[in-house]
């Protein structure tokens, strides 16, 4: 097999390549992946992009598309039935106008409060704007101790941008609530999800190279707790480290 390589790999990587270990999952078959999505699948989106040649950026591009960018409705509503007026297709009017940008403006800010109701004059859409408010809930948390002979890891994980630079950190506790241990580190470039399985593996495998092996695992991610009992599937990415994840919990 190293023969073989040394035709097809660099030198500096076959080493590297032969070290690799590959985690066999009992009852899952393996399947091709398509690297650019996160799950795995193939998409033409994700095959676009990698065709297409990519243009540098435009400032008046980035004000365009900004998602935030509300009066970017008015003035492209204005420009269209401008020029709707001007070629003849249609009569422009105040009245028209006015329609259509509260039109947008209520598709716009109804994928955050859809309670608002439709239809609602121009005046009704201001003030409905000036009064939206997000819903913060705050819900009361408290932390349990363990068990006496049990340590309890607390991990969460985080991304700067998602994807972007990751990092994570965990707590450990014993029964009286004592630290035991705390570590904060980065992972380098990665999505949220990615730190939450990092910091929850590092802080399992610094538990059993210190002769931890009574640990209650406490973490804030679903998915992680799905992927863990496998009762998900999670991203290609992470299959090896949720595999490694699970091989330290046994």
């Amino acid at each position: 097999m190293g023969i073989g390589m040394r035709q097809e790999a660099p030198l500096h990587l076959i080493p590297k390549i032969l070290s690799y270990k590959f985690h066999y999952q009992p009852g899952m078959l393996d399947e091709a992946v398509w690297k650019p999505t996160g799950s795995g699948d193939f998409s033409c989106a994700t095959a676009w992009q990698i065709c297409r040649q990519k243009k540098d950026s435009n400032n008046i591009n980035s004000y365009i598309w900004h998602k935030h960018a509300a009066p970017i409705i008015v003035c492209w509503n204005l420009w269209k039935n401008r020029c709707a007026a001007k070629y003849g297709s249609k009569q422009s009017s105040i009245t028209r106008v006015k329609f259509l940008i509260t039109k947008d403006i209520y598709l716009l800010i109804n994928t955050a409060y859809s309670y608002i109701q439709w239809p609602v004059t121009w005046h009704e859409m201001i003030k409905i704007i000036e009064l939206c408010k997000q819903d913060i809930r705050i819900w009361q948390i408290s932390w349990e101790k363990p068990t006496q002979n049990i340590l309890k890891l607390n991990t969460d994980g985080s991304a700067l941008n998602n994807p972007g630079k990751i990092g994570g950190g965990g707590i450990l506790r014993d029964h009286k609530g004592e630290l035991v241990y705390a570590f904060s580190i980065p992972f380098g470039n990665g999505s949220n999800n990615q730190a939450e399985t990092l910091a929850a593996s590092h802080g399992i495998e610094w538990c059993l190279q210190h002769g931890y092996k009574k640990i209650l695992l406490e973490v804030d991610s679903e998915l992680l707790v799905k992927w863990q009992h496998l009762t998900a599937k999670p991203p290609w990415q992470l299959q090896q480290s949720i595999q490694e994840l699970i091989n330290y919990t046994r």
